[in-house]
């Protein structure tokens, strides 16, 4: 079979890549980084210390994250995707059941680094860079699938975790999850990922219709890396993603906010359950729709959405199910974070240096994280209310507005000028 025929067979490989980038990407997010918080109480309790003190390794892991990512950036362009892989793997796994062995504090901290560093590979960046490689159409669509699996195994792994720290203690569950998790990977990696198509002797998977909004991803036409960071788009990018995480970031307060506008316990929780909910739908329907209508219009729709959920919220004592619509709508919202980041990013700068480029650019939203999570706890000491937290994020996604509009205004121009 030439290429051409194999690349408009009925089933192409980059299907097969994206179900095991699924598998890796969500064992490490669901798996690892979001059951953290799980582990707090009965690890602090064991150790001695508040919560708060224990949680710093979060904001450690954060950095660790940002900074590395550049470099990743760098990296998966001159090494194997499947080496880069193992190794991150190996640091993420191998410090997750580190944890299980530590009797002080200070074990976190340091663990934190490793992990922040793997994640920043399998968390943040190798998903979006194989699927640009591997999808020349359904770009988005795929990345939609990708980050809408991370909720879907949270849904099983979170419980699970939960009933192993009740049952078999927190020493034991770090080990066994962390175990597991690097064997599924490992098995995963080593026989379905592929570094480019062309390994397979394939072309990019693509429907033969053309695309609104879409370059092609895996053109070597584009703006150089150098070129690029120094641009104007490339600024207001990483203010669009900082200001979008902003309204993300809120999620982590939720539940306190409903705490303090008078909701129960059992009433947050289903609130927060449907807040999930929205974060899958939302993957899915970011994607889709930007394959649909391009990346542009779909990014103004998630701006408009980060608006309702902000002001349901705000109005959301006047009623649970305002409360509950602010909630989905923020879920929703929230995954602009991940699927549009890389879409804008081949979108403004071509495939010439994408990775290094998104991995830059990806430097913005953990910085917002680790900033804004205490600030908005801060304001709301200070003030009592989180009104006003609600207020700074409204503001942000002003701020995203103009920096998407001028981000746009200004890729034309830097097309133009290369």
């Amino acid at each position: 079979m030439n290429k051409e025929a194999k690349r408009h067979s009925s089933f192409h490989y980059a299907w097969i890549v994206l179900i095991a980038m699924c598998v890796i990407r969500s064992l490490s997010a669901a798996g690892i980084n979001n059951t953290g918080g799980l582990f707090l109480a009965p690890v602090s309790e064991t150790l001695g210390v508040g919560v708060g003190t224990l949680s710093i390794y979060f904001s450690v892991s954060s950095i660790a994250t940002m900074l590395f990512m550049p470099i990743a950036g760098n990296l998966i362009n001159k090494m194997s995707t499947k080496t880069l892989i193992f190794i991150a793997t190996a640091l993420q796994c191998a410090s997750f059941i580190g944890m299980g062995f530590m009797t002080s504090v200070i074990g976190f901290y340091l663990l934190a680094i490793p992990m922040g560093i793997g994640g920043a590979v399998l968390v943040n960046l190798v998903g979006p860079v194989l699927i640009n490689r591997w999808f020349k159409s359904k770009t988005g669509t795929a990345l939609g699938i990708l980050m809408a699996c991370v909720g879907l195994f949270g849904a099983v792994i979170q419980p699970l975790v939960l009933n192993m720290i009740k049952g078999i203690g927190w020493q034991q569950t770090y080990m066994y999850i962390g175990l597991f998790i690097a064997v599924v990977i490992v098995i995963v990696n080593l026989f379905a990922i592929k570094n480019k198509p062309s390994d397979k002797g394939l072309s990019p998977y693509e429907t033969g219709s053309s695309e609104q909004g879409r370059s092609v991803a895996a053109s070597s036409s584009g703006i150089a890396l150098k070129t690029a960071v120094k641009s104007k788009p490339f600024y207001m990018l990483v203010l669009f993603m900082i200001s979008i995480t902003a309204v993300g970031a809120f999620s982590q307060h939720v539940a306190t906010y409903g705490d303090s506008i008078g909701f129960s316990s059992s009433q947050m929780s289903t609130i927060l359950s449907i807040s999930m909910i929205g974060s899958t739908v939302g993957a899915l329907l970011i994607g889709v729709i930007s394959d649909k209508i391009g990346v542009y219009k779909t990014t103004v729709i998630i701006l408009a959405t980060a608006l309702l959920a902000v002001g349901s919220l705000a109005f959301g004592k006047v009623s649970i199910i305002i409360m509950t619509a602010g909630g989905f709508l923020l879920g929703l919202a929230s995954m602009g974070i991940p699927v549009l980041a890389p879409l804008l990013t081949q979108d403004f700068f071509g495939g010439k240096d994408y990775e290094a480029i998104y991995a830059n650019v990806m430097m913005g939203p953990p910085l917002a994280t680790v900033l804004l999570l205490p600030v908005y706890g801060f304001v709301f000491d200070l003030t009592g209310t989180y009104l006003w937290v609600l207020g700074i994020m409204t503001a942000f996604i002003l701020i995203g507005t103009l920096a998407i509009l001028l981000g746009f205004k200004g890729k034309k121009a830097l097309s133009q000028n290369n």
